[in-house]
């Protein structure tokens, strides 16, 4: 489904997140919920356990398209 927006030069969930996620998308929400990142990690892993895959929508992407991470 998104395999035209994947990446290959990161190999785990972490390093999709920190890579491609906006820091700026990111970094408002720390103050309220520290954990916000690992959360948001989180989250992606699981979606590559049900779906195989996981993405990060344009508007959070730092190269302003969709980027997707397959396992």
């Amino acid at each position: 489904m998104f395999k035209q927006y994947q990446v290959t030069d990161v190999e785990t969930v972490t390093e999709f997140v920190n890579q491609y996620y906006k820091r700026s998308k990111i970094e408002p929400h720390l103050k309220d919920y520290p954990d916000y990142k690992s959360l948001l990690i989180n989250s992606r892993e699981e979606d590559i356990k049900e779906c195989g895959y996981t993405i990060i929508s344009h508007h959070n992407s730092v190269t302003g398209s969709i980027v997707s991470l397959y396992k």
